[in-house]
């Protein structure tokens, strides 16, 4: 059964009915509001209409009014219906990107063992637990427990960690989080450096990332590398391994004062990046630093390079450097 369309009048936001009396309209298009819609929606809705202000005529009653009727939702009210959903849906993305990618605040489990460790309700045989926990473990929970067992235990716990990185049971995901601990522990963890350099030689580049960081902390340039440690860092920084090179480059300038095979290493690699756009400043740096190495040939090495490249550079120790050499002598003691 048909039932005839109301020609009442109707408000273009709520749509529920006008009266004669309640009725305002917007001096440009005429289109009729309640008086209490109209100031939610700052001015008239009507889409291309000019007058967005409060600006109203009140109490023209309906029949001083026209409106179109079947109109679309006003751009206002649909502006912020917009603005809700992509707030909701971009907050549903981030609490799905968290659960997924790993971040978030600690999970239940973990806050509850770092609580017991923080009480010295547990000790040291709370690391294997911990360890397993943290296979899907949010990043809030690797850093909380990061800092609590270096706080709690501090140097007490390399040994345990040496133990799991020694372990092919342990999972990857552990094996980086005992490498941060490695990190914060710093020199104090220097036991832990055969199985930081076992890391160095393995397959998984990620890890050999997290190894040398830890490789880093633990040497501060303070005391000589071994003898391995020093090989090998000087092996990725001739690779061409991305940021694995600049890295270990990093390292072995720190060692440069304590160890004559790195301040060799170091000013072959300088001599190659100055030409190198990206590397050039670190590199004309590092050879003004070899200016003072106690190696006369590496000093010769430095000047020469420094005068070919920046041959007005008027620090006066190059031509010092270039006059221990008499002029005649063009051979390169490399």
């Amino acid at each position: 059964m048909l039932t005839p369309r109301s020609t009442s009048l109707r408000c273009a936001l709520c749509h529920a009915g006008l009266g004669a009396h309640e009725a305002v309209a917007c001096p440009a298009c005429r289109t009729a509001l309640h008086g209490g819609c109209w100031p939610l929606v700052g001015g008239c809705p009507t889409l291309g209409c000019a007058r967005r202000s409060a600006d109203v005529e009140p109490g023209r009653g309906a029949a001083a009014v026209k409106v179109r009727r079947g109109r679309r939702p006003t751009t206002s009210l649909l502006a912020a219906v917009l603005v809700g959903l992509l707030a909701v849906g971009l907050g549903l993305a981030l609490l799905t990107s968290g659960m997924n990618s790993g971040r978030g605040p600690p999970s239940w489990a973990m806050t509850r063992l770092c609580d017991a460790i923080e009480a010295k309700g547990v000790g040291l045989e709370a690391l294997p637990p911990l360890l397993a926990l943290l296979r899907g473990e949010p990043l809030g929970g690797w850093f909380r427990s990061r800092a609590v067992v270096v706080r709690r235990f501090g140097a007490d716990l390399v040994p345990p960690l040496r133990e799991a990185l020694g372990s092919p049971a342990t999972e990857p995901t552990a094996r980086r989080w005992i490498f941060w601990v490695l990190q914060d522990l710093g020199p104090s963890a220097a036991a832990a450096l055969p199985e930081v350099l076992q890391a160095l030689d393995g397959p998984d580049e990620f890890m050999r990332g997290e190894a040398i960081g830890a490789l880093d902390c633990i040497s501060v340039g303070r005391v000589p590398l071994p003898t391995r440690a020093t090989s090998r860092l000087i092996e990725l920084m001739n690779g061409g391994d991305g940021s694995l090179d600049l890295h270990a480059l990093r390292i072995l300038e720190r060692h440069w004062a304590l160890e004559p095979d790195v301040r060799r290493a170091l000013v072959t690699r300088w001599e190659q990046d100055v030409s190198r756009p990206v590397n050039r400043d670190g590199a004309l740096a590092g050879l003004r630093r070899a200016l003072a190495a106690p190696e006369p040939d590496l000093r010769l090495r430095a000047a020469r390079t420094l005068r070919k490249t920046s041959p007005y550079d008027s620090d006066p120790r190059i031509d010092a450097v270039l006059a221990e050499v008499p002029s005649s002598s063009s051979a390169d003691p490399r």
